[in-house]
């Protein structure tokens, strides 16, 4: 047992065109950890570990405080938001009652910042570069250091970064924002909590990505908000990739490159919507070079490459790295991964036998319309026009999708199911 645990694995991984060194996997304890299972509350120490979405508590915070909600109140919040246009008043709901240490708001869009005067906000106004995840890396980098004192402890203390939608009830493609829960996952041994996106498919989908995959990563243009905040398209294109980074793993390699060889796991939690929370500790674990780097990448304009691969990232450089049990775990749980251009890699299981036909067939007409509201959404199209982008969608998807959801019971009376009533 003790020559297990001084063991290290080290497995070279191809990013961005380097072969770089993977994180080594260490066992730290004589006692052997096993996994029952990563997707259900019965295993206290894996269950939940699917989604990300329940950790075991750090254990000097457990003993010292048994009631959790009475453990989060007293913990010390530093909230950063990214805005651009929306009002702001939904952060007084959601902070009320907690220890908020500071409200940090960078606002990039020249519009007014409508917030709850009590929050004692500071407000800067900043040019309007690399979205949220510039706004994030940028605090990091030059903002967070002077908001600590002597009363933030790594362990205790707790970073927020929110964008300035209102997310506090269910919209399309996200979770609601359930700041507690927020909070209960940053104060874990995972070190990290994620608002998680497209809840209806959250069944099949991990929070998890294999790394090897997900370093390959490529986005060509985005187009969504083009026609809403008045950009030329052909504009945006000619500034939104950037030559030195032609991937994710050659961004992460820009990022990392000189600070550290071991910055790579097999297996990596992904953060889709911008909406997280990390302890003070985890952001202290990377150097502060790292932040810097990536500010500077960021700030190359407004819509650019470098934005979606750091969105890709948040979760992998703020949350405590798995172990291996863990890693085995969730590939077992696994059967297969995403080809799907915009998370490639991630894990993805089949739905639970022990659901029934009808329960079945109601998770499919859900996913589907969600598809086809994701169509429009991306194409920019309303869909109460009338126009017949439905047949659009159905010709654009592959022969062999089309197959598949004709033998699942695909029929074009779903459409008059929600949300198209």
């Amino acid at each position: 047992a003790f020559e297990e645990a001084r063991s290290v694995k080290r497995e070279g991984i191809l990013l961005g065109g380097s072969q770089i060194a993977a994180s080594p996997t260490i066992t730290t304890s004589t006692e052997k950890k096993n996994c029952e299972c990563v997707s259900c509350e019965e295993d206290e120490l894996c269950g939940g570990l699917w989604k990300a979405e329940r950790f075991p508590p750090l254990i000097a915070s457990a003993k010292k405080h048994r009631n959790l909600e009475q453990d989060l109140k007293t913990r010390r919040l530093h909230v950063v938001v990214s805005h651009c246009e929306s009002d702001l008043e939904w952060l007084g709901c959601i902070l009320e009652g907690f220890n908020i240490a500071s409200l940090h708001i960078v606002s990039k869009c020249n519009k007014n910042v409508s917030v709850d005067p009590g929050l004692n906000a500071m407000i800067e106004t900043y040019e309007n570069v690399g979205r949220c995840d510039h706004t994030y890396a940028y605090y990091l980098s030059q903002v967070l250091d002077s908001k600590l004192t002597s009363f933030d402890d790594d362990d205790r203390s707790i970073v927020v970064f929110l964008k300035d939608k209102d997310y506090t009830e269910d919209v399309p493609f996200h979770q609601s924002l359930n700041f507690t829960k927020l909070l209960t996952l940053a104060a874990s041994k995972n070190g990290f909590g994620c608002v998680r996106a497209i809840k209806e498919h959250d069944y099949a989908f991990s929070a998890y990505h294999e790394m090897e995959k997900l370093a390959l990563f490529k986005i060509k243009d985005y187009k969504i908000g083009d026609s809403k905040y008045g950009r030329d398209p052909d504009e945006t294109l000619s500034v939104f990739q950037y030559p030195d980074f032609n991937n994710l793993g050659s961004y992460l390699t820009g990022l990392m490159s000189g600070l550290t060889d071991d910055f790579q796991q097999e297996v990596v939690p992904v953060c889709y919507t911008g909406y997280f929370a990390a302890s003070l500790g985890n952001i202290k674990k990377q150097k502060k070079e790292v932040w810097n780097r990536a500010a500077k990448f960021l700030s190359r304009a407004d819509n650019i490459a470098e934005g979606h691969f750091m969105e890709r990232l948040w979760a992998m450089l703020l949350s405590t790295p798995l172990e291996s049990y863990q890693i085995k775990a969730l590939k077992n749980c696994a059967s297969t991964v995403s080809r799907e251009p915009s998370w490639p890699g991630r894990l993805l299981k089949a739905v639970s036998e022990e659901c029934d036909g009808e329960a079945t067939a109601k998770k499919f007409r859900e996913a589907i319309s969600k598809v086809g509201q994701r169509y429009a959404l991306s194409h920019e199209i309303d869909v109460e026009s009338g126009s017949d982008w439905r047949q659009d969608w159905w010709e654009e998807l592959p022969k062999e999708i089309q197959e598949a959801l004709l033998v699942l019971g695909w029929d074009e009376d779903l459409w008059d199911t929600q949300p198209y009533q």
